[in-house]
């Protein structure tokens, strides 16, 4: 009976050396792997998407489209949050995902200053963070990022923009959100591009439009008043700013100058359809922004998790393409068959996409 009871005691030693040696642990690691290094075995993933906003249709589009691409991933849930334009209220609902122990954060970040030190603590324990459409600046708080090279981008659409201008004259620049690094990057990259190769081209003043149709309409009105006859082109880093600014000419009936801005809202291709037979100069420079790019983070991270293995680069780029009036008609049959307050680059289905435009219509 001693014997026996010692053997006993023996396996019970053996089996509790094996578990604390990892044999048989199933701990999930930052990376969703366990301790042996094999994809990790989960039934549920959750995701919380801290958007900075959804005061536009290009915000509220980035939600649809992420939803959409939940749905098709039975493992997978979305907390979706609203910072409602409030960069505390931004913090607050991150520190409420990190309590709540998601497995991912993704974000589009109203300040990278505000929101790192949080993120920073996020990856600490163990949550995956991933910032969608603006970059953060501190690469130790995120893990990878999914979207376009800002400058990169601004440069893309503002230099046909300039050379439609004739690369001499004066613009007017309508920008986002101040402190926002989307803003900061391509309000940059345009100053950069005309100091360097265009330096006839002046510009007489810089307003913030928080990328609200009525907010750049308004102050395009007031600086046509401010600066008659001496504007020869509007550079924008939103379309709505840039559609806007656009319907401000038309209401004024002002003769049209060159435009430019960073994503694919239908707006500008339709009041560009109606106008440029009467307006020669008219002419606009777009990057299409794609509102699929959250629901390329929630792919990215899909995979992740189920091969265990994070991407190979920090940066996961967008095929992103340049819409300018030179190349518009192979947008044109989309364009017309959708409403103005809606963007041209998306992957919503029938269903979904209409669904969304009744939503907005309430």
């Amino acid at each position: 009976m001693k014997r026996k009871f010692l053997s006993l005691l023996l396996l019970l030693g053996l089996l509790l050396s094996m578990t604390a040696c990892g044999g048989t642990s199933t701990t999930t690691t930052a990376a969703g792997t366990t301790a042996a290094g094999t994809a990790a075995e989960k039934d549920t993933y959750v995701i919380g998407f801290s958007n900075s906003f959804v005061g536009n249709v290009w915000r509220a589009l980035v939600n649809a489209s992420i939803e959409q691409e939940v749905a098709k991933h039975d493992n997978i849930k979305i907390i979706m949050l609203d910072g409602q334009n409030d960069i505390n209220k931004q913090v607050s609902d991150l520190e409420n995902l990190i309590a709540q122990k998601v497995d991912a954060i993704m974000l589009i970040p109203g300040s990278n200053a505000a929101v790192e030190p949080t993120l920073k603590e996020a990856r600490a324990q163990g949550i995956t963070v991933v910032p969608v459409s603006v970059p953060l600046n501190d690469e130790s708080a995120y893990d990878f990022y999914v979207g376009m090279d800002l400058y990169d981008q601004a440069i893309q659409f503002t230099r046909p923009f300039l050379e439609a201008m004739g690369g001499k004259g004066n613009i007017v620049m309508l920008g986002g959100v101040a402190g926002n690094n989307w803003s900061i990057q391509q309000e940059k990259a345009c100053r950069d591009l005309i100091t360097k190769e265009y330096p006839d081209i002046k510009i007489l003043t810089y307003k913030y439009t928080d990328w609200k149709e009525d907010v750049a309409k308004q102050n395009m009105t007031d600086l046509l008043m401010a600066y008659p006859g001496q504007i020869n082109g509007v550079w924008t880093d939103g379309s709505q700013s840039c559609a806007g600014a656009m319907k401000a000419y038309v209401d004024l009936k002002e003769p049209m100058v060159p435009f430019c801005g960073a994503t694919a809202y239908n707006a500008i291709f339709k009041v560009y359809l109606e106008n440029y037979e009467k307006n020669p100069k008219l002419y606009f420079s777009i990057h299409s922004g794609p509102a699929w790019m959250g629901a390329q983070a929630v792919r990215t991270l899909a995979k992740m998790w189920e091969t265990g293995q994070k991407p190979t680069e920090k940066f996961v780029q967008l095929d992103v393409k340049t819409i300018t009036s030179d190349n518009f008609d192979q947008y044109k049959e989309i364009s017309t068959a959708l409403p103005d307050a809606m963007f041209v680059d998306h992957d919503l289905t029938p269903e979904n996409l209409d669904k969304f435009l009744k939503s907005r219509s309430k």
